[in-house]
């Protein structure tokens, strides 16, 4: 009878009930900040390139200093998550991929039906794509979800390296990028956020948790995101203002040295902001898991026109760009986050029945061990 406990008790069955030990008390709010800073930046990045720019050019002419500026001031911010990726690094496990493609599909059928209801051209090729490949209409999902995939031979990687060849592997990668997408402007694979500057990222984030880099202070860190900012926007500014515009543009390459420096800054920054507020630390945390769904409803190519339309008529009429893009980006924080907490509610739901099913099959199996355990003691 003692060894058929023991053998029930091999099974885990503690494990069954799938509750989670983790704990809040060691938790840097000041990075859930920086989360929910990263999504404001991303959105207004976009509004000025694919919401003014693209939608109304003699508008975005009219504004060009503040988009410029406001530009300048976000470029960083898609580093910087591929930075907070690697700091701490991606759990690549079958609930963590759920959670990131499943949004993908939901907002690309969802798109695509509506597109059906009023009755928009969009072409078979976009139905193929939104029903069984949609992270291909958004680059950063496609190069996310690679990253994801990659993640753990990545750091099988890291852990076999050395400290020293873990940092020749860091100034490697930014050599190669800063070269092939800043200086040769993306002539061999890309000049937008590749793969190998997502790699690049990634691998920062992890060397600065390896070395225990004590990076900037908030000062500090907020001192050189605005000078970086500055630099970022004064190239970019005297270059086109010769008529060089096509090597003005590459001034905000995600490759860009200066970039890069930008986003080590602004990670430092909020890094070393600490808050014992616990409302403040509840909403913080409340708002900062929808960076991924805001991207996705906001950049989405069909999306975008219709929802950055109106706001671009507000600034037409009334002008304020600054502030419209602000509250613009702070709206579609709003609703991102509504809608990702109703779809990961209804995303746990589903996950939590697949578990139950799952543990009740691992009880049956202990049991069934048991018992043939018991019958062949018996005889």
């Amino acid at each position: 009878m003692g060894n058929g406990i023991e053998l029930i008790s091999s099974c885990n069955l503690d494990q069954i009930e799938y509750k989670s030990e983790k704990t809040v008390n060691d938790r840097n709010y000041g990075l859930d900040l920086l989360k929910i800073m990263l999504t404001l930046l991303i959105v207004a990045g976009h509004f000025t390139l694919h919401g003014v720019k693209t939608l109304n050019a003699p508008l975005f002419e009219e504004y060009y200093m503040s988009m410029l500026g406001i530009s300048a001031v976000c470029m960083p911010a898609v580093n910087v998550f591929f930075l907070i990726s690697g700091y701490f690094g991606i759990k690549s496990n079958v609930v963590k991929f759920s959670k990131l493609i499943e949004p993908m599909y939901l907002i690309g059928i969802g798109v695509a039906l509506g597109a059906v209801i009023f009755s928009l051209d969009v072409g078979i090729s976009f139905f193929v794509k939104s029903f069984l490949f949609p992270f291909e209409i958004w680059w950063f999902a496609t190069v996310y979800l690679i990253l994801f995939l990659a993640s753990k031979y990545l750091h099988i990687i890291y852990n076999i390296l050395s400290d020293k060849e873990l940092f020749v592997l860091i100034i490697g990668l930014v050599i190669l990028n800063t070269v092939q997408g800043f200086l040769f402007e993306g002539k061999y694979y890309g000049n937008g956020f590749s793969i190998m500057q997502a790699v690049l990222m990634y691998t920062l984030g992890a060397g600065i948790k390896r070395f225990v880099i004590k990076v900037p202070g908030k000062f500090l860190g907020g001192g050189i995101y605005l000078v970086c900012s500055a630099l970022v926007f004064a190239g970019r500014y005297i270059i086109e203002y010769y008529g060089f515009d096509s090597v003005g543009t590459i001034f905000n390459s995600y490759s860009n040295p200066v970039v890069i420096v930008q986003a080590i800054a602004l990670f430092s920054l909020f890094k070393s902001i600490l808050f014992k507020n616990e409302v403040f630390q509840r909403i913080t945390v409340f708002f900062s898991t929808s960076t991924l769904i805001t991207y996705l409803l906001t950049d989405h190519y069909m999306v975008r026109k219709i929802l950055y339309s109106f706001p671009v008529d507000i600034i037409d009429k009334y002008g304020y760009p600054i502030s419209t893009i602000f509250i613009t980006a702070v709206l579609c924080l709003i609703v991102a986050t509504l809608f990702e907490k109703i779809n990961t509610l209804f995303l746990s739901i589903i996950i939590e029945s697949f578990k139950k099913c799952d543990s009740k099959n691992k009880y049956l199996i202990c049991v069934k061990k048991y018992n043939s355990h018991e019958k062949g003691a018996q005889k």
